[in-house]
């Protein structure tokens, strides 16, 4: 399980590492910061995906992926709103701190619940088809997030419903 754990912190690193890279841009550069945001979004929605088809065959409990998908949901709701407002605004930081809360607070469940599994039968086959599957899942993100950001207000409706 050590190898998966250790790509997964890498993973939340790199998290991290956008969330201090949009929080560092403040003011300046707003079309800078969404790309990064755009970015993020995609990164969370492949690597949360691949993850939740990776932990039942590491023998995680059902309602970890269950509850992986909720908070994958919470969390890209959160995040994808400040894309549809003005970058310089109150609700832009408001809904980028409220997302960013929750995708910390959902790593830290992910390290508790991989800290708890057991050692897997073949966790370097395990690993690859996390990554792959990450990898792959990735361009797929970015293209529905384009998707999405390109719907008129209008249809703002179902995605606040899915969420």
């Amino acid at each position: 399980m050590q190898a998966l754990w250790n790509t997964v912190r890498d993973d939340h690193q790199t998290i991290r590492i956008y969330l201090e890279k949009i929080d560092g841009l403040r003011r300046e550069r707003p079309q800078l910061r969404c790309a990064a945001l755009r970015e993020l979004l995609a990164f969370v929605a492949a690597r949360d995906a691949a993850l939740a088809e990776v932990l039942p065959l590491a023998g995680a409990p059902e309602h970890a992926a269950q509850a992986l998908q909720a908070r994958r949901r919470a969390c890209r709701h959160a995040l994808f709103q400040g894309l549809r407002m003005e970058p310089d605004s109150t609700a832009w930081w408001g809904f980028f701190a409220d997302g960013r809360r929750r995708l910390m607070a959902g790593m830290r469940w992910e390290e508790m619940l991989l800290r708890r599994m057991h050692q897997p039968r073949d966790e370097e086959a395990l690993l690859d088809a996390y990554v792959d599957r990450r990898e792959r899942l990735l361009p797929h993100a970015r293209a529905q997030l384009d998707r999405l950001q390109a719907r008129p207000e209008h249809e703002e409706l179902p995605l606040r419903a899915a969420a």
